[in-house]
C-alpha cells in the first residue's frame, strides 16, 4: 500500500470504524473484567479516527492460569467485534489484519511462556485454538452485542 492510499481491510466510514473500535475495546474489558482481572483506572477510550485502547492489567504473574485468562481478555477485543460486524451486516475484520495486531501478537507471545505441563502433548496452534474457543464464549456469554451499547447498527 502507498503513501495517501486506504487501507481496504478499514472500514470507510468512519461512524462504522467508531462502532466497531468501541466494540472491539469493550471485549476487552468485560472480559477482563469476567475473569477477575485487575482493570486500570484510564478506563476505555476510542479516539475520533477510532483508534481505541482497553485498559486493563495485562502482566500474568508467573502462573498458567494467569497467563491464560490475560491471553483470553487479549482475544476478546476481535471476538466481539467479529460478533458486532456480523449483527449489524459489516464487513469482518480481515483475517490477516487479525493475526498481525498488536492484541494477537501479545496473544501469542504469553502464550510461549505457559508451562509444558500445560501444553501437556498439545502445540501451542491447539492451545491457541482453545483460549480463542473461550474468549469467543465469554463474549457471546457476556451478552455484548449491537443492541448493549448505545450505538446503532
Amino acid at each position: 500500500m502507498r503513501l495517501g492510499e486506504r487501507n481496504p481491510s478499514l472500514p470507510e466510514d468512519v461512524d462504522v470504524k467508531l462502532e466497531c473500535t468501541a466494540h472491539h475495546e469493550a471485549g476487552h474489558v468485560v472480559v477482563a473484567a469476567a475473569q477477575q482481572l485487575r482493570l486500570r483506572l484510564d478506563g476505555l477510550s476510542v479516539d475520533s479516527r477510532g483508534e481505541g485502547l482497553a485498559c486493563y492489567c495485562k502482566q500474568p504473574d508467573e502462573s498458567d492460569p494467569s497467563r491464560e485468562r490475560v491471553i483470553i481478555a487479549t482475544f476478546a477485543g476481535y471476538k466481539a467485534q467479529e460478533r458486532f460486524c456480523e449483527e449489524c451486516s459489516y464487513p469482518a475484520p480481515d483475517a490477516l489484519q487479525v493475526i498481525l495486531s498488536p492484541d494477537w501478537c501479545e496473544a501469542r507471545e504469553t502464550l510461549t511462556r505457559l508451562s509444558d505441563e500445560y501444553f501437556a502433548n498439545e502445540t501451542v496452534a491447539t492451545i491457541q485454538c482453545k483460549l480463542e474457543s473461550r474468549s469467543e464464549h465469554l463474549v457471546g456469554r457476556s451478552g455484548l452485542s449491537s443492541r448493549h451499547l448505545p450505538l446503532p447498527c
